[in-house]
């Protein structure tokens, strides 16, 4: 597939909320380093079942590098200040919401419920029918970064402005970044370039280094092999509808425990959520603010117009 073009320069990108336009679902990929708290199966690709190319077969998780043009995504403090990485090393359950309202009060509040991370989900119509975006987006982020516990999540929208996007999260101050979209290798390694180029070019600016988690989005099997084959990706998620295919779900499990890279679901309801956490999936979306907001409301209507 033919790849976006990539600038290296922040500048063009930086407060554009025009480019935050939808476009619709996708996934990203990546190979990644040992996290502690993933066990990791000590068996063959092949004995797995595992599709693996050539010239991946022989690498294992800890044989994981980046270009020595970047910062390392292994280089962070033995306590990592991302929340988000923080919870997924522990080996514990990492669990969201996903925030479709596009404002920064209700950001604040889910961020204060007790999630370990909220996802602001650029890629909904919602952000996409604001002039502003990108403004809303960047606020959301502060807002959820403000409780001190909850990580900000980013998913940003799926199209050919998916770099400016990147870079906008990471200017707002996004714990990780959900890229969708994302189908090969060769495509996983320039997103998680453009992720570390962003987090670098931050840096220098703010003075701290910036900790950003690249996760991609799975759409379907085809896309797991190649997405998980890539050097750089700090976790992977797969969508609702991906995650309802228990065959799907189980083979992304094994891909990712044999990578080392913890996995999580956007299930966006509790029932399932335990389901997959039971499994081994570390991260798991519960709920969603515009749904839970609208079936409160219709349960409090109805309760009021029940007869007395």
């Amino acid at each position: 597939m033919e790849l976006p073009s990539i600038s290296r320069r922040p500048h063009p990108y930086l407060g554009r909320p025009e480019l935050f336009s939808s476009g619709g679902g996708g996934s990203a990929n990546g190979h990644h380093r040992r996290s502690p708290g993933l066990r990791v199966l000590q068996h063959s690709p092949q004995r797995l079942g595992l599709r693996v190319s050539p010239d991946s077969s022989s690498r294992t998780p800890s044989s994981a590098h980046t270009s020595p043009s970047l910062p390392s995504a292994m280089a962070v403090a033995t306590t990592p200040s991302n929340p988000l990485r923080r919870k997924l090393r522990t080996g514990s359950a990492a669990l969201g919401i996903v925030l479709q309202i596009a404002s920064a009060d209700s950001a604040r509040l889910a961020a204060r419920l007790g999630y370990d991370w909220a996802c602001i989900d650029v890629g909904e119509e919602h952000y996409a029918r604001t002039p502003t975006g990108g403004s809303v987006m960047a606020a959301m982020v502060a807002a959820v970064s403000a409780s001190a516990v909850c990580a900000a999540v980013v998913r940003v929208p799926y199209g050919p402005h998916w770099p400016a996007s990147v870079w906008a999260a990471v200017e707002a101050g996004a714990h990780a970044v959900i890229v969708p979209g994302v189908h090969d290798r060769q495509h996983m390694h320039a997103v998680v370039a453009e992720c570390r180029r962003a987090a670098a070019a931050q840096s220098s600016v703010d003075g701290p280094s910036r900790d950003v988690l690249v996760i991609p989005q799975i759409d379907g099997p085809e896309d797991i092999d190649e997405v998980l084959a890539a050097d750089g990706v700090d976790a992977a998620i797969i969508t609702a509808m991906a995650a309802s295919s228990p065959a799907l779900a189980d083979h992304m499990l094994r891909v990712a425990q044999y990578r080392a890279v913890p996995v999580g679901a956007d299930c966006r309801e509790a029932g399932a959520a335990r389901r997959m956490i039971a499994q081994g999936f570390q991260m798991a979306a519960v709920a969603v603010d515009a749904s839970l907001l609208q079936a409160a409301a219709v349960d409090q209507l109805r309760l009021a117009q029940a007869p007395l």
